[in-house]
């Protein structure tokens, strides 16, 4: 039995993703957050790789960013279009096809680049930075692969294959022609929902244990959250 395979072809059901809807309100702050940490403002050009249900572009385009989306999945390619969105599908031939060299100001990728092995990781940065204006930006969450917390999110999934760390990142974005600018904890959001003085007061004491834990073992900071933002520059010309 290939687990994996029957995981895929499962995977939009398991997910949940029936329709295009908007995001949690929490949520949607944390990529408001992540967004403005990457400085990627409103107006930018944006091309969501895997979009799964659609709520990062719904929210994306009532925030003011021309936004794009692709993925692998057909169905949810035609469910995005039906909504009204700029979307495609297929591999990454039709990736580098879809659009312009140069055409994006940044690429945003919650929740994908686990999915693969190193090597079709190195293939679709390179991919996207071929996709993205100079010095423009891949922003990335991942599940944070140097925190044991971590293990939470990337143990989660049969179909994750790659626990993406600080040095790793730095190794595959070299690879592809893109500078590391940031891996660090994703944005901690606290300001929708009940219980923010609880967020607050949690948030606060991760920072503490990161700091002792950092500097006793490896003296520095390290992120501990379990999920991770990764920041890629594009380095040089698209073309």
């Amino acid at each position: 039995m290939d687990a994996r395979r029957l995981a895929a072809e499962d995977y939009r059901d398991w997910k949940g993703w029936s329709e295009v809807r908007d995001p949690d309100p929490l949520v949607a702050e944390g990529y408001a957050l992540d967004l403005a940490r990457a400085g990627v403002e409103p107006g930018a050009r944006l091309l969501e790789l895997g979009f799964g249900g659609g709520g990062f572009l719904r929210w994306a385009r009532e925030q003011g960013y021309a936004v794009a989306g692709f993925e692998l999945d057909d169905e949810l390619a035609r469910r995005a279009q039906e909504a009204g969105f700029e979307a495609t599908s297929g591999d990454l031939d039709a990736l580098r096809a879809g659009w312009e060299r140069g055409g994006f100001d940044a690429v945003v990728a919650f929740d994908v680049l686990e999915h693969l092995e190193p090597d079709p990781l190195v293939e679709t940065l390179g991919a996207l930075r071929e996709l993205l204006r100079p010095g423009g930006v891949i922003v990335a969450r991942v599940p944070n692969g140097g925190s044991p917390f971590g293990r939470y999110y990337q143990h989660g999934d049969v179909t994750h294959k790659t626990a993406l760390t600080s040095s790793l990142c730095e190794q595959l974005g070299r690879l592809a022609g893109l500078e590391l600018v940031r891996f660090d904890n994703a944005a901690r959001p606290w300001r929708r929902g009940r219980r923010r003085l609880l967020r607050l007061l949690s948030y606060g004491s991760r920072t503490l244990i990161e700091r002792a834990v950092g500097y006793l073992y490896f003296h520095e900071r390290l992120p501990l959250d379990p999920n991770a933002v990764v920041v890629w520059r594009a380095c040089g010309s698209s073309g």
